[in-house]
């Protein structure tokens, strides 16, 4: 089941409704997208910056991970939501699959449409442009405008506009996702020296393995750590270091 988490958005970065009709937009919009490697805070800004650049109500970008499909959009209260999506049905699913941007102002016709998106996000689709967003051969995700303000329909011109703010939209999202990635590495690197300098200036095994369990919190992001101890001999669990598990599972977690 797709559930939705709540993001208020930050105040816009960009005030008002880009002109495409000049030659400094994507000047102006390559310096905003480039004033962060914060994978929040650059979120929030590309869906701004896709209302302002097609003039439309609601915006969507679905980022492609490993193990689930996350999708951000502006709801109409204009709070940031994400949802863990399938890509089995739906646009979303075609423009993924084919990797072809897609103009539809009668979206309910087409045979890719789904309902469902529509139901999760309180909203009634009534036109939209979908690109994909593909940097040195992969694709990282899918960019959407949905419904063009004041009634009005999407042209090719807005087509051509969202591919060419896409284009910049990659290249940031692959320095951020780079930047993060090298990051972690960084922290990893740090946190395994720590625990190297606890394991040889403690002789303390609670305080050793408490330190453990702080590092693993820092290098991963989890809810619950635990370390068990086995005996070599009897090969039973004689000592468990836990935080996070549910109170209730302790005794399980004591089975021998």
């Amino acid at each position: 089941m797709n559930k939705i988490k709540e993001a208020k958005i930050k105040e816009p970065r960009i005030r008002k409704r880009i002109d495409t009709s000049t030659k400094d937009w994507l000047v102006e919009s390559f310096q905003v997208l480039n004033s962060t490697l914060n994978i929040d805070e650059l979120i929030d800004i590309i869906l701004d910056l896709t209302c302002k650049a097609v003039d439309s109500e609601l915006s969507l970008v679905l980022l492609k991970d490993k193990k689930t499909d996350q999708l951000y959009y502006i709801s109409g209260e204009k709070e940031r939501k994400t949802i863990a999506w399938s890509l089995q049905e739906g646009i979303l699913s075609w423009v993924v699959e084919n990797q072809k941007p897609l103009l539809l102002n009668q979206p309910e016709k087409d045979i890719h449409f789904s309902e469902n998106l529509e139901q999760l996000m309180g909203v009634k689709i009534n036109n939209l442009l979908s690109v994909p967003l593909i940097r040195r051969g992969r694709l990282l995700g899918v960019l959407e405008a949905v419904n063009k303000k004041d009634s009005r329909i999407f042209t090719e011109k807005d087509l051509d506009n969202l591919s060419l703010l896409s284009n910049q939209i990659t290249l940031v999202l692959d320095n951020s996702i780079l930047y993060r990635r090298a990051k972690k590495e960084s922290l990893k690197k740090e946190v395994l020296l720590e625990v190297g300098k606890s394991l040889s200036t403690s002789l303390d095994l609670d305080e050793v393995l408490e330190k453990i369990i702080e590092s693993v919190k820092q290098v991963v992001s989890c809810n619950a750590v635990g370390i068990f101890l086995v005996d070599r001999k009897t090969q039973e669990i004689e000592q468990i270091k836990i935080e996070g598990y549910d109170p209730t599972l302790e005794i399980d977690l004591n089975l021998k």
